[in-house]
Order: C-alpha cells, then structure tokens, then sequence
C-alpha cells in the first residue's frame, strides 16, 4: 500500500524508463524531489519524507518509470518497479491509480463500457519487460483503484512464463470488471495469487464483478472518501480489519448495478 501510494509522485526526469543501470533509491529521490511538481494529495510528500528516514523503504531503489496520458486514446497509465532491500532478489511493480486529469477519469468511465481499455494493455506490456529485465527476482504486482484493476488484468493476459514468476497480486479498493464484457472465468488462474482490500464504506471497490473475495478495513473517513488509503486504520504492520462492508457500500453497489443496468451500451 505504501508503494502503491508513492507511485503517486512525478518521477519524470528522476527514473528513466529503463529497468537497468544507475537508480535512484527512495532517500535519494526525497533528497532530489524539491521544486518539482506536487501531487494532488500533498501527505504524499509527507509519506516519501517518512520513508526515506526509514531501514525498510529508504533503500529501495526505483526502475522503469513509463509514464503515458493520451487524449486522444483516453489513456492515463503510469507502471514503475521498486527493487526491495532484501537478501532474497525481490521487485514489486506497481501501476498508479486515476490521477487528477479528466482523461484519466474519463478512462475509468470508459472501463463499464469498454474491454480492454488502453491503461489495461500497457500493464499487461510493462509486466512483460520487468518480467525480463527482472530475471531470478520474485515479483509481486501491485495498485491502488484502477492500478489494482489493471494489475489484475496485465497478470490474467500475461504469458504463462510471466506469469509464473508472479508471487502475489496486492489490490487496494480496485474496480472489477463487467460480465457482460468478459467471462469472469478468465481471471480464474490468478484467485489464488491475489490479495484484495477495501474499506468499509467502499464503492470504487465494489463496482462492476471482482474475480476474488476481499479484506474490509476500517477507515475514519465517511462514504467515497475512504478511497483515500491514507484513512485506512493501521494498527503494528497491518491493517484494521472488519467483518463485512457497510450497508452503505452494499447501497451504492446495488444503485449503481441497477443503474447500468438500464444502459444500452451505446
């Protein structure tokens, strides 16, 4: 989740687009971040500065940052690598989730009418050269809203070679996708891989069908707010988990389920 959030942060001009050669780690990209362009949620910064001062983030070292917005595809996709402190070779990919420009927003609209949609099939791209760069780590897939979405689908369409190195797939409060669009069973070989969770109040999260059950956590923000991982309750290393959602996400669920509904696809 912390790494899903830090993929927040323009790295343009800080990580190349390459999966090798000289990186930067997390210190060194808080030491360089100054003057830059902000994220839309400021705690980001906050988060970054925390990490770099930290034995388990602060030497994690950044790769393949791809960073690509097209009006006219209606695509937003960012995917980035961060190469793990450990003694045992490991690398999480994370795709970024919306962003704050209308053409990524419009993208995530798009996603109850359209299959694929172009973010979707970047991911499954960029999951295949980290694949190859990244021989003899164990990978691990991650993403926040529709990064979750797109990790999902990059890890169901993946060759089997890609997608035997995945170790697990880590989604936070991520869209599923619309049956009448594709057959759920597709997304059969990756149940066991993934790792879903949403808050309480969710609605991002419970739109459209997901392929896999998930882990509720609680959260103080209210409603569509606690999309916001930051509101998510923390308690050692892991989250505050709850029994089920609220009846209010089950009311948003079922609204916007009758709503589209309604819709013919034009």
């Amino acid at each position: 989740a912390v790494l899903c959030l830090l993929a927040y942060l323009d790295y343009t001009g800080l990580v190349s687009a390459a999966f090798r050669g000289e990186t930067l780690t997390i210190s060194t990209i808080d030491s360089l971040y100054f003057g830059r362009a902000l994220p839309s949620d400021l705690r980001v910064l906050d988060l970054l500065k925390a990490c770099s001062k930290t034995k388990r983030f602060g030497q994690v070292k950044v790769f393949g940052h791809v960073s690509k917005l097209d009006g006219e595809e209606s695509k937003q996709f960012c995917g980035i690598t961060y190469v793990l402190p450990s003694k045992k070779k490991q690398a999480c990919i994370v795709f970024r989730g919306t962003d704050v420009t209308l053409i990524g927003w419009k993208e995530d609209f798009n996603m109850m009418f359209t299959f694929p949609i172009p973010c979707q099939e970047e991911a499954r791209q960029y999951l295949e050269i980290a694949t190859k760069a990244f021989r003899g780590y164990e990978l691990y897939l991650a993403g926040h809203s529709k990064g979750g979405n797109a990790a999902i689908y990059a890890s169901s369409f993946c060759t089997e070679k890609a997608f035997n190195r995945l170790k697990s797939i880590y989604t936070f409060d991520s869209p599923g996708f619309d049956k009448d669009l594709v057959d759920i069973k597709i997304f059969k070989r990756v149940q066991n891989k993934i790792k879903s969770f949403i808050p309480k109040d969710s609605v991002i999260g419970m739109l459209l069908e997901n392929p896999i059950g998930f882990t509720v956590v609680d959260s103080d923000a209210f409603g569509l707010s606690q999309h916001d991982i930051f509101s998510w309750g923390v308690k050692g290393t892991k989250f505050i988990t709850c029994d089920s959602v609220t009846s209010f996400s089950i009311g948003a669920k079922k609204t916007m389920t009758r709503w589209l509904e309604l819709l013919d696809m034009q």
